[in-house]
This record gives structure tokens, C-alpha cells and sequence, in this order.
């Protein structure tokens, strides 16, 4: 993962997170950080860089019993949007030319149209979007800057040898997520190939989860930033999966135009949902 991603409206549509350029035989794994419903993490350096946090996830595949996007394929797809988003506005910053998208949305049309917004297409032509907003009387604002969010720096495999080698101290231990339901890993044969996604460590007191949860506002089916925790109570974890909804296109949609411009609307720290949830993914599974 080297350089900025693309940012065409076909890589918006099926965003494609990057491989990690971190070599996995300079691994040194210093401790398990925990685990939970989709993953187990663990804080790891490579070489002389790091710390990391390396979240592995117990699905390397599509369950056989699963339908629709599955938590690898959600938290790969949404760090990659991230990514070419932060990296739109960046090169906006830069040339003086701001990302410009909808202050106000109210359907997932709108929330598509800011998303769509962050392509090179539109920076090439901005008059597009001003002429639109003013045809649909929809208020424009300049987006330049992202909340602190823990850097992605890419997927990477793991062999199926080195998770059972690892030392009693260090290897992951099945983890009770609910009442019928332990997660554990399935080392499969030695070549078998487990899929991680490597992400900036950070301590509890540095993280930002405070700040991020009062600038972010996720209309979706769940809390977007949840925490991952181990004995230490560092925090250690967020998990950007965000939204169960049929197409990539649209996974972050509405998250993207909520952290971004949408006031709070929060009970108790926790996002609520909108009725704007239910009509976009009625209308996104058409899709």
C-alpha cells in the first residue's frame, strides 16, 4: 500500500482496500489485545516499525450459512473508502479546490451524491455539483478535514503454521462472544492462508473515540466504534464495518455524509437510527 489510492467514481463504487507492504516474516507478536464477534487482535511490530494493532478475522472466507457482505469483506471495503475519501480531501486542501457536498442531506440519494462528491470526476468538474445543488435548492459546504481516525494501513495473509506456532502466551483463545456462540481459530493445514488488516496502535488517553464520537453520527444498524478492550483496558480497536446493506457503492454512504456534516443525534453516546435508514436500505437492495 504505497502512495495515495485512486479516487475514480468505479473505485468509490467497489472500493478495494490495499495489501499491507509490511513483510509478515519480520512479525514479532507482543501481545494478545483480545478478540470478539468478527476478529482477534493482538499488538505486533515488523521489523523496526510499530507498534501495530493486527486484527485477524476468524472468517478468511464467506460462511457458508452468510448472505450479503461478511465482516472481512465490510471492514476491508470501508477502511478503503475511508481512505480515498481522506486522500480527496487532502488533494483538495492542497490546490486550494475543497470536496463540496450536500450541508444537509434527508434521502440516501443525497447521501450518495456527497460520496460521490470525493471522485476525481467531480473535482475535474465542480461546476457540476453547484449546478445541481441550485436545481434541487440543496445548501453546498466545503469539507477539509476528517475526524482522527485510526490509520488502515492494509490487509495481510498469515500462514496457518505460523498462528498454530505461536507461543502459549500469545496464541489466541477462544473467545465466548454470547451465550451459544465461541469464535476460534481454524488453522486449516500449514499453508492455509487467515487474512488480517493491520492498524495504528494506539494507547488508551491517545485514542480520540471521545472527539470522533461527537463529530461522527452513523445512521446505521449498529455502533460503528467499538472498542475493543483487554485487561489492561487499553483501548485498542475501532471497528469501521458500520452498515449490513446490499452493495459496496453504498456501504458507507450515509456514514460518510453523517461524520461529516449531519448534526449529533445521539442517546447516551450510542448513534440512533433514522427513518432515513430504513428507506435507504429498502432502496439500496434494489441495487
Amino acid at each position: 500500500m504505497v502512495g495515495l489510492p485512486r479516487c475514480d467514481l468505479d473505485d468509490l463504487g467497489k472500493p478495494q482496500l490495499r495489501k499491507c507492504p509490511f513483510d509478515i516474516d519480520s512479525i514479532s507478536w507482543l501481545e494478545r489485545l483480545g478478540g470478539g464477534r468478527d476478529g482477534y487482535c493482538w499488538k505486533v511490530k515488523f521489523g523496526d516499525k510499530g507498534p501495530f494493532a493486527l486484527k485477524l478475522f476468524w472468517d478468511g472466507k464467506r460462511p457458508d450459512f452468510g448472505e450479503g457482505a461478511f465482516a472481512l469483506e465490510r471492514e476491508c471495503r470501508n477502511a478503503a473508502l475511508l481512505q480515498m475519501m481522506e486522500a480527496a480531501i487532502d488533494k483538495g486542501s492542497v490546490v486550494g479546490q475543497p470536496v463540496m457536498v450536500y450541508a444537509n442531506p434527508q434521502e440516501w440519494v443525497d447521501a450518495v451524491d456527497n460520496v460521490r462528491s470525493f471522485s476525481t470526476e467531480m473535482h475535474q468538474n465542480p461546476d457540476m455539483l453547484i449546478k445541481h445543488a441550485a436545481e434541487i435548492d440543496m445548501e453546498l459546504r466545503p469539507i477539509t478535514s476528517v475526524p482522527r481516525l485510526r490509520k488502515c494501513y492494509g490487509w495481510i495473509s498469515l500462514r496457518g503454521s505460523m498462528l498454530r506456532d505461536l507461543p502459549g502466551p500469545i496464541r489466541p483463545p477462544p473467545v465466548y462472544v454470547e451465550r451459544k456462540l465461541t469464535r476460534r481459530v481454524d488453522y486449516g493445514s500449514d499453508e492455509t492462508e487467515h487474512i488480517a488488516i493491520v492498524y495504528e496502535y494506539v494507547k488508551a488517553g491517545e485514542n480520540e473515540l471521545a472527539k470522533v464520537q461527537e463529530t461522527v453520527c452513523l445512521t446505521a444498524t449498529r455502533t460503528a466504534a467499538t472498542p475493543l478492550r483487554g485487561d489492561d483496558k487499553e483501548v485498542l480497536f475501532l471497528d469501521w464495518q458500520v452498515a449490513h446493506i446490499g452493495t459496496a457503492f453504498h456501504d458507507l454512504a450515509y456514514f460518510v455524509v453523517s461524520m461529516l456534516t449531519v448534526d449529533e443525534r445521539r442517546t447516551h453516546g450510542m448513534v440512533v437510527l433514522t427513518r432515513t435508514w430504513q428507506r435507504w436500505h429498502a432502496m439500496t437492495a434494489q441495487h
